[in-house]
């Protein structure tokens, strides 16, 4: 396993470290790259799925919150596979280039423009690693591919999903200007469901507006389901109302 030793170096030597980190991508002499960085706080991982969670009234919980860990693949100049982790370790295998730990920012970055050029698939894939990196919250650019009508829909809906974690009140406005204005079904859908999740109180009353006013059965319906998870008191009172009619 090959391991870039001067890594740490030129990411602080440059100013486009969003760009070296493309760059030592790009130039590694094998097909398989990997990276790690720091995962922010409360996202936790196991068996390859991440979420977030919190302690209960009975329960605490434990985390194994990082590092994140991804490995590429390339043909050529281009990248075919992208795999996302959180925590656990490597197995050591030949025909590695290993970059070891980089900075969380520029790998938000990197990942973030992977979703701007990379075939659906990789974009796809792209987002998880960018929203669970160590740095600023990319809200804004979660949103902005979310209201993409250039990206696939895959893509646009595992970015709604990811603006739903986010905890900047934008987000939820975000999310509730796709829900009731996007042309898609599903991608309505989506961001009704992103409103389900966080922590964000006004969330449920972005839920409630989409149950009380939108035209789509559909839309209506998944607003309904997720207000009835929520157990808000304010769920309740839609409910009240609408039996009374």
């Amino acid at each position: 396993m090959r391991v870039v030793v001067l890594l740490a170096a030129l990411l602080a030597a440059r100013a486009g470290v969003a760009d070296t980190l493309a760059e030592l991508v790009a130039a590694a002499p094998d097909a398989i790259v990997r990276m790690s960085f720091p995962a922010r706080d409360g996202v936790c991982g196991y068996g390859g799925r991440s979420w977030n969670g919190g302690d209960g009234q009975d329960w605490a919980w434990s985390c194994d919150g990082g590092p994140a860990r991804v490995q590429l693949e390339k043909e050529g100049s281009g990248i075919v596979r992208l795999q996302a982790h959180l925590g656990g370790s490597w197995r050591p295998r030949d025909g590695v280039t290993d970059l070891g730990d980089v900075d969380a920012v520029a790998a938000r970055d990197f990942f973030l423009g992977l979703v701007e050029r990379a075939d659906p698939r990789i974009a796809e894939a792209a987002l998880m690693p960018a929203a669970i990196a160590d740095a600023p919250d990319p809200w804004q650019r979660l949103l902005g591919f979310a209201r993409s009508s250039s990206l696939a829909r895959g893509v646009r809906k595992q970015a709604i999903f990811w603006l739903g974690q986010s905890a900047a009140r934008e987000a939820t406005a975000g999310l509730a200007a796709i829900a009731d204005g996007d042309p898609e079904t599903e991608v309505q859908k989506a961001a009704v469901f992103a409103l389900s999740q966080g922590r964000d109180p006004t969330r449920v009353d972005a839920l409630a507006r989409v149950a009380r006013r939108h035209r789509n059965p559909e839309v209506v319906e998944s607003a309904l389901f997720w207000l009835a998870q929520s157990e808000d008191p304010r769920a309740v009172d839609l409910f009240e109302e609408i039996l009374e009619k």
